[in-house]
């Protein structure tokens, strides 16, 4: 999948993250330096963090350096492929080169949710969306999430899926609308651990509420 075309006339561009492009601030990058520069630019986004990760999280994340994001960014890509688990990413770009944020779809760790022995037997991959603070509350969520599962089953991504996820704070208002809307099933509120989320804390817990959609 290259472009969607929203209902509202947007278009947005899809580009593949690849790790090899964000390693050594993407100093040997094969896209001159695109990739990393566009993450630095969501990772400096004050609005943004605090609208990803609250107020408090969001507030200290912005204070720490691009660098040091990063890293905690790409142990999270090598951790998912240590553990064979399956995460794609893509940067989301609009008609006019502009960065609009950032998609993945990621094989959830089961041992951080405490599923049902149903739930756990499943192949669940979260869907996770952040979006630039110039692109924020302008609908763009929705279509995006309508027009990705209208063709999930049409991508080539190699992926067994049984059901997509969602992991979101309970202040999050438009998520949790959005999972709603979309027809998630609420399966509850928990405690999740961050691991690396903020340095010198070897963990860190986060409000969470978890949805589930079925194929």
């Amino acid at each position: 999948m290259n472009t969607i075309k929203t209902k509202t006339g947007n278009i947005i561009r899809f580009k593949k993250v690849e790790l090899s492009n964000i390693v050594n601030q993407g100093k040997n990058s094969n896209d001159d330096i695109e990739t990393y520069r566009r993450l630095a630019e969501l990772a400096d986004d004050f609005n943004m963090l605090v609208s990803a990760f609250g107020p408090v999280f969001g507030r200290i994340l912005y204070w720490l350096p691009v660098s040091w994001k990063a890293s905690a960014y790409i142990d999270g890509l090598n951790k998912s492929n240590k553990e064979n688990r399956k995460h794609i990413e893509w940067l989301l770009i609009d008609k006019d080169d502009k960065t609009i944020g950032e998609l993945s779809l990621s094989q959830i760790e089961k041992e951080k949710f405490d599923l049902s022995d149903e739930l756990n037997s499943l192949k669940l991959y979260n869907i996770g969306v952040i979006l630039h603070s110039d692109f924020q509350r302008k609908g763009i969520v929705t279509e995006l999430s309508n027009s990705l599962f209208s063709q999930l089953h049409n991508l080539d991504l190699d992926l067994d899926i049984d059901g997509l996820f969602i992991a979101t704070r309970p202040d999050n208002i438009g998520v949790n609308t959005i999972a709603k809307k979309l027809d998630f099933t609420f399966i509850k509120e928990m405690d999740v651990k961050r691991d690396g989320l903020i340095p010198c804390f070897s963990y860190n817990y986060m409000p969470t509420n978890i949805y589930v959609k079925l194929n």
